[in-house]
């Protein structure tokens, strides 16, 4: 086998450690970071879409309030992200402008 097909199948390895290996170690870091970063009281999104309110958090779970008085128990891995006090669903200036005030209106 002929030395440039080695050099070719090496560099083809090396841009597909480069174009998937790298970018996923980044996004891995980030939740690693987002999940050490936690605290009670912190609106949250999960991987499944639930928003809520850390409750409680243990070493690989978190006790998330999705609604009032509901309680549920996640594996630390499934908070997506955290909400920033901007982000969080139903804020604004009190007005509704966050609503669609032309939902119920006749064209």
């Amino acid at each position: 086998m002929p030395s440039y097909y080695v050099v070719a199948v090496v560099a083809f390895i090396g841009v597909l450690w480069l174009l998937v290996a790298l970018p996923q170690r980044r996004i891995n870091r980030r939740h690693a970071e987002v999940v050490a970063g936690l605290e009670v009281g912190d609106r949250v999104v999960t991987a499944g879409g639930f928003h809520g309110v850390v409750r409680e958090l243990a070493e690989d779970t978190v006790r998330l309030e999705v609604a009032p008085e509901t309680v549920v128990t996640l594996a630390l891995g499934a908070v997506a992200a955290v909400l920033a006090p901007s982000q969080e669903p139903g804020t604004g200036d009190g007005t509704g402008a966050d609503v669609d005030s032309d939902r119920g209106s006749s064209s």
